[in-house]
Parts: C-alpha cells; structure tokens; sequence
C-alpha cells in the first residue's frame, strides 16, 4: 500500500477510489466478492496501522504518505523496501528499472 501511494496515479485517488484499486490488486475481491468483507476489515486495520505508526496521514480526503520525521517516514519505508526487493531481484540475476 505504501508504494502504491508513492505512484501519482494513486496518490491522487480519493480513499473511496483507493480502496476500490487495492481490493482489486491486493485481495481479488473482483473475482471473489465473497471475500469483501474480510478484505474491507484487513484494509482498514492495515490504514489503522500505518497511520499510528505514522507512516501514512490523510489529507484532505486522500492518504499521503508522512515526511514529518526524516527518520521515521512512510516514504523512507517505501525507499528502503524498494531497495531490499531490488537487491533481491539483483541477486537472482534479474534487472529492475532504477529507483
């Protein structure tokens, strides 16, 4: 979710649109709307978490992802994530595109 947000496309979504795209890429609720009520309760203790530990904040209707505290930010987790999956990938000879 964090790096969905880092994406323009995403970050400009209201929290109704945002939460409609992640059912959809996360927990395939568009296939199965029987598992809507479980994905609606997860997606909202996963906003819950991320928001206490500060690493999201909403503003004016939409999530953003906090800058307010250079050392514990969402977009640093995002930057740091990133890294460890493209070292990952660069490990099993894989190329990714830079960050």
């Amino acid at each position: 979710m964090l790096v969905a947000l880092v994406d323009k496309e995403f970050s400009a979504k209201t929290q109704r649109e945002l939460n409609a795209e992640i059912y959809t890429l996360f927990f395939n609720c568009g296939n199965h709307p029987e598992y809507l009520p479980a994905a609606r309760a997860s997606l909202s203790r996963a906003y819950r978490r991320l928001e206490s530990h500060g690493f999201i904040k909403r503003v004016r209707g939409r999530w953003e992802l906090s800058n307010d505290d250079p050392f514990h930010s969402g977009g640093l987790i995002v930057l740091q994530e990133v890294m460890k999956y493209q070292e990952a990938e660069a490990a099993k000879g894989t190329t990714l595109a830079p960050v």
